[in-house]
Formats: C-alpha cells, sequence, structure tokens
C-alpha cells in the first residue's frame, strides 16, 4: 500500500492495517445486452447506482451503448458500435456513436455536433463525449479544423474549442459542475501533459517528473486524478492533483497504475499491476492505496469467483463504484459490477489544503475538509468544510456513525497569515545626527497569534542590538531596518532613514 503523509493520520493507518476500519463492499454482476462480454469507461456511474458502458449483443459481432439501473441492463437505443462513457446523477449518458458522440436521456437521443458542422456530414469528422456534469454539459473531443482532434466542451447545443498546449491534439475526459474539463493535450516538444481549463483556457498540470501525463476524472473541487510518467519513463503511476500539486498515488506493486474516476471526498479509483503485471483495481481513501479484490464482503455470493481489474468510476457521496472484472467460471469473458458499500465501521480522516511554514502553523489561507466512508453510508456530525481563521490553535471534530458504529478524528490546527509589527521609536523617520554623536537604537516587534520568534535590526550589514548604538562615524545617508520573524515563519521589514552630518 502507498501513503500520502498529508491524508493519513495514525488512526487511519492503523484502522487500514487491521482491515477494522476498511469500507467493505457487496458485489453485483450487472450482466449484457446479450453478447458474452460488456464493458465500463470512466466516469460511468451515479449516486442512484446507475451504470453506463457497453456490452455485445446476441452473436458477439456488434455492441451496444447501455445504462443500467434497478437489477436491469438496457439498450440506449443508440446506433450499434455505440459506447456510453459518462453518466450523471440524472441518468444522462453520453458517449460514442460510430462518428457522432451523444448525449441519451430515457430513450431520447441528441448528437453532439463536431468542429467541422453537424455530426455525421463529413465521413473523416466525429465527435465524442466522454464526461457528463450534472447540467448536461458534456466534455469530450472532435476532429478540428485544419486536422487533428481538439478537446472540447458541449454546452446548451454549442461545442466550444478548448485548444491546445501548443500541439496538434488534445483529448477532454473529465469535467466537473462548473464546468472545467481535465484531459491531455500534446506540447510543441511532441510530450503529451494533463491540463484543467481555467478560464476557458488549458493549464497545463505537468507530470511526476517522466515526460507525459493525463487526466481523467475531476471533482467539484477541482482536484483531478490520473496518470503520469515517473523519471526514467519506466514506471507510470496514478496521481491526485490538489491545491497545485501532483501527489504520486503509487501503485500495487507493478510498474503502472492510473486513477481513472474521484469523488467528491477526492477519494480516486483506477487499475494497477501487481507485482505479477496483472491489472487490480483499486481504491485510494483516507491517504491509502487498496486493491480493491480485498475490499469484497466474503459473504457476497460472487466472492469466490470474482477478480476485479480496473475502477471505472465512484459516485460523488453514495459511495457505488464501477468495476470491470471478470468471473472465473466463464473464461475469457469481461463483466461489468456494482459495488455497493456495506456494513463497514465509518472511517473519518482530516483533509487540509494549506501551507505549513515553521513548528507546524499554517501560514496561508487553509481550508479543513473530512474525507469519510462507511457502509451504511453514514450520517455525519462536525465535518462541514471549514476555511480557518487565524488561531493559535483550534481543535476540530468530526464524527461519523451508521449501523455498524461511530467513528471520530479530531485534529488541531494553527495558524497565522499575518506577520509581526515592527515599532521604530529611535531614530526617527528623517532624523539628523551629528559625526561621531551617541545615538541609541530603541525598537520593538509584535505578533497577535503565533508570538515574535526574532526581531533585530541592522543598518547595512552591521547588526544593531535593541538600544544599541548607531553607527555615526561616517557622513552620509543610512537606513535603519528592523526585521521581525513570528514563530510560523512569517517575516516583515520596517525601516527609516537617518543622516550624519
Amino acid at each position: 500500500m502507498q501513503t500520502i503523509s498529508k491524508y493519513l493520520t495514525a488512526a487511519a493507518l492503523v484502522g487500514a492495517s487491521a482491515g477494522a476500519t476498511a469500507q467493505i463492499y457487496d458485489v453485483t454482476e450487472i450482466g449484457s445486452l446479450g453478447g458474452s462480454s460488456s464493458y465500463t469507461n470512466w466516469g460511468s456511474v451515479n449516486d442512484s447506482g446507475q451504470i453506463a458502458g457497453y456490452s455485445y449483443i446476441a452473436g458477439n459481432q456488434a455492441y451496444e451503448a447501455f445504462i443500467y439501473g434497478n437489477g436491469t441492463t438496457q439498450a440506449l437505443g443508440t446506433a450499434t458500435n455505440s459506447q456510453g462513457f459518462g453518466i450523471n446523477d440524472s441518468g444522462e449518458v453520453t458517449g460514442l456513436t460510430a462518428s457522432c458522440g451523444f448525449i441519451a436521456e430515457d430513450g431520447v437521443i441528441q448528437d453532439l455536433n463536431n468542429l467541422l458542422g453537424v455530426c455525421g456530414s463529413s465521413a473523416t469528422a466525429s465527435s465524442t463525449g466522454v464526461a457528463i456534469n450534472a447540467a448536461g454539459n458534456v466534455a469530450g473531443y472532435s476532429t478540428a479544423k485544419g486536422g487533428g482532434v481538439h478537446a472540447v466542451y458541449f454546452s446548451q447545443g454549442k461545442i466550444k474549442d478548448l485548444g491546445t498546449l501548443g500541439g496538434a491534439d488534445s483529448y477532454g475526459y473529465g469535467v466537473n459542475g462548473g464546468g472545467q474539463v481535465t484531459g491531455y493535450s500534446a506540447l510543441l516538444s511532441g510530450a503529451n501533459h494533463a491540463f484543467v481549463t481555467q478560464s476557458g483556457a488549458l493549464t497545463d498540470l505537468g507530470t511526476l517528473g517522466g515526460t507525459n501525463s493525463v487526466g481523467y476524472g475531476i471533482n467539484g473541487s477541482g482536484e483531478i486524478t490520473g496518470n503520469s510518467q515517473l523519471a526514467g519513463n519506466t514506471v507510470t503511476h496514478a496521481f491526485l492533483y490538489t491545491n497545485g500539486t501532483m501527489h504520486d498515488l503509487g501503485g500495487l506493486g507493478g510498474t503502472f497504475s492510473t486513477g481513472l474516476a474521484i469523488d467528491a471526498a477526492g477519494q480516486v479509483v483506477g487499475t494497477a499491476d501487481n507485482a505479477s503485471g496483472e491489472p487490480r483495481a483499486f481504491l485510494f481513501s483516507a491517504g491509502i492505496l487498496v486493491n480493491l479484490n480485498t475490499l469484497i464482503s466474503p459473504s457476497t455470493a460472487l466472492a469466490p469467483y470474482v477478480t476485479l481489474t480496473s475502477a471505472t468510476g465512484i459516485s460523488n457521496t453514495a459511495g457505488y463504484i464501477a468495476a470491470n472484472g471478470t468471473d472465473s467460471r466463464y473464461p475469457g469473458v469481461n463483466e461489468v459490477f456494482l459495488l455497493t458499500p456495506t456494513n463497514a465501521l465509518p472511517t473519518v480522516t482530516p483533509k487540509i489544503s494549506g501551507t505549513k511554514g515553521n513548528n507546524g502553523w499554517y501560514v496561508t489561507p487553509t481550508t479543513l475538509s473530512w474525507v469519510v466512508t462507511g457502509g451504511p453510508p453514514p450520517t455525519t456530525s462536525g465535518c462541514q468544510t471549514v476555511a480557518v481563521p487565524d488561531t493559535k490553535g483550534t481543535t476540530y471534530t468530526c464524527t461519523a456513525t451508521n449501523s455498524v458504529g461511530t467513528w471520530s478524528n479530531s485534529v488541531t490546527i494553527k495558524k497565522d497569515t499575518v506577520p509581526p509589527t515592527e515599532t521604530i521609536t529611535s531614530p526617527t523617520n528623517g532624523e539628523s545626527f551629528s559625526l561621531n554623536q551617541s545615538a541609541g537604537a530603541d525598537y520593538t516587534c509584535s505578533d497577535a497569534t503565533s508570538s515574535v520568534f526574532t526581531c533585530s535590526g541592522a543598518v547595512g550589514s552591521q547588526t544593531i542590538v535593541n538600544g544599541g548604538k548607531l553607527p555615526t562615524s561616517a557622513k552620509g545617508s543610512f537606513t535603519f531596518t528592523v526585521t521581525g520573524t513570528d514563530v510560523a515563519g512569517n517575516q516583515s521589514t520596517t525601516s527609516v532613514n537617518y543622516t550624519v552630518k
């Protein structure tokens, strides 16, 4: 298992190691449209447990997009050889037919145009809808004017070209409620980098040290998951991009992992190779990346047979997971499974965004939220997101309760964003002294929150202690500067000028 210390607490680590607090899942096989295999892609499950995907039909000569819900798998009514990708909480599905992206709801199919005009007007032009948000807006990609493929954003019947990071091609793979899109784009160098849209323009997310990266999922907070090559480009790892930094999520012992979807709490699902090179679905939660196969409830009827190879979607609040996998009773067949949280003690983990200075103090705007898991989904108290004020130390406690039990966690946050204030009593600004006149320095520093750590004066490179003498042995203009540093590491300076005649 891999960890990110930013999200990890001792309680979470002990609980995960012992298996006492890990979420457990019932597993349901959702079936096909008559053919042997079915598949899901990223962003493929909603808070009602509906899943979008595609399945071979009888005879296995063609496949068709489907929606699963309430125990039934139904064709969407799109053309043959169509695929369902993303689904929102209203049950709207987006995906791809032979040449057109689409949005499907309640049997009504809406084509998504490409950047060259009406979908299907050109044999060489196509569009694809990949992810869909609550408003029905879609991220995807389209044949671009002048050639290549560009990431696009479909909204209210209009298509917007999102451009590239300098290279020829880009692809949109994820979208959140605010309309931010993630995916990847070619650079002028030929490398491909994950991006996020900010004010309509692409922002390069960089990599974990290697050449290429790609973004697949984005949540409402702008947190992104995907994968990136590490330095040397022989290993590719899933990442979590949060607060402007790309974090390596590690893997399951092999050389490849990728995040495919992310929920509102920052939990990530995806796939990772194990030490034998076999793909396995994973869940990253509360700072820990774990093989989802170890979280299947032993009481579920499919437990002895199922191997989950990739987790493609996780719903925002209900905790449903969509996954691809196999059933050992049917060799060579890919199945789609719905994972439902069940009978697990809640886990509660603080998630703090902000920059630490010295001595454990946060020195930038800081937000506290909580990652809460458990099945059945727990009720919570004190778990709201908080914009932390400057404080000498405030303790926040989140408590989660379900039918299995109660779990609480607390975190104490110290925050000081205001540097010390320096007061210079002597010399006064503009004061004049005679050559070799005895002139004393008088100054103080104060800090309202973390307290003063150092307070020192100087004229040029010469340190002047409080009560010490100012240099007056040469004529000229001089600047006396007092620098204050607080315990949190904030620093400021105040200066006055004096002359020696």
